[in-house]
């Protein structure tokens, strides 16, 4: 037979718009998603102001959160991936002695993001540039966790001066990822080959759907709001993968930091 029969021509059209509305229906229901996201996002911001202020730093706004008064004033510095909310059950005690200030990177958290690449010494800038926009005066006791364990050795290197003691927190060393097993440094590897994957199903809704963006961890329901918001945003997940590329150079950057004299460490 050259020709199809008519019976074959029908089936074929009823199957593309059989698969045709399968695909808008899919489309239909990922925008409805995307969109109760974006509802869920603006209640919770609209009910919870956020703590702190949010400063202009070279034309873009970071978040900046300071208790307490004192001095010399400790810097909380995050791990990567993380914000002001890391530190949600450290800053009220510390606070009760001494003042205290938390923030948000660059690209993270309520701060809007910043040039790249997200290296130690572009990051410990913006410190710079935020604390001073935002009046606060050293000393500061800088204490870093993660990968803020090199962010922090950079600004010390930059501002001896002003900094009167130093803390790291289960903190990066320059030489650790060097350290790492093979199988490990693939493992990070494809976990962050992922980020595009998971962006999709944050910005679709899907991951809110799913309750990825609800998990609160033990003893922070006090801020649990914001970490509502925070946990599905987009944008750092972006800033995540910029920062995780900078690593080789925190890595030389905080290699090359110090010596730091007489000022005391705590690990």
């Amino acid at each position: 037979m050259i020709f199809p029969s008519l019976n074959a021509v029908a089936l074929w059209h009823w199957t593309k718009r059989v698969f045709v509305a399968l695909v808008v229906a899919a489309l239909a229901v990922l925008a409805t998603l995307a969109g109760y996201n974006q509802v869920v996002v603006w209640h919770l911001s609209q009910t919870n102001p956020l703590p702190g202020r949010r400063i202009e730093v070279n034309g873009r706004m970071m978040h900046l959160y300071c208790t307490g008064t004192g001095s010399p004033t400790v810097i909380l510095e995050s791990g990567m991936g993380g914000s002001w909310l890391d530190w949600s059950l450290v800053q009220p005690e510390l606070s009760k002695t001494t003042r205290v200030c938390s923030y948000d990177r660059a690209g993270m958290g309520w701060s809007e993001p910043g040039p790249e690449p997200r290296s130690s010494l572009q990051i410990a800038a913006e410190l710079e540039a935020l604390l001073k926009k935002a009046g606060e005066t050293p000393p500061y006791i800088l204490v870093g966790h993660s990968v803020g364990g090199m962010h922090v050795r950079v600004f010390a290197a930059k501002h001896l001066s002003e900094v009167a003691g130093i803390v790291f927190v289960d903190a990066s060393n320059p030489k650790e990822f060097d350290r790492l097993p093979a199988e490990v440094r693939q493992q990070t590897e494809s976990e962050f080959n992922l980020i595009g994957e998971t962006k999709f199903l944050m910005a679709s809704g899907i991951a809110r759907i799913m309750g990825v963006c609800g998990q609160i961890p033990p003893g922070a329901e006090a801020v649990a709001p914001f970490a509502r918001i925070q946990a599905c945003r987009v944008g750092r997940m972006t800033t995540i993968a910029d920062e995780y590329r900078a690593l080789k150079l925190d890595q030389q950057q905080a290699a090359q930091a110090g010596p730091f004299g007489r000022i005391p460490l705590l690990v």
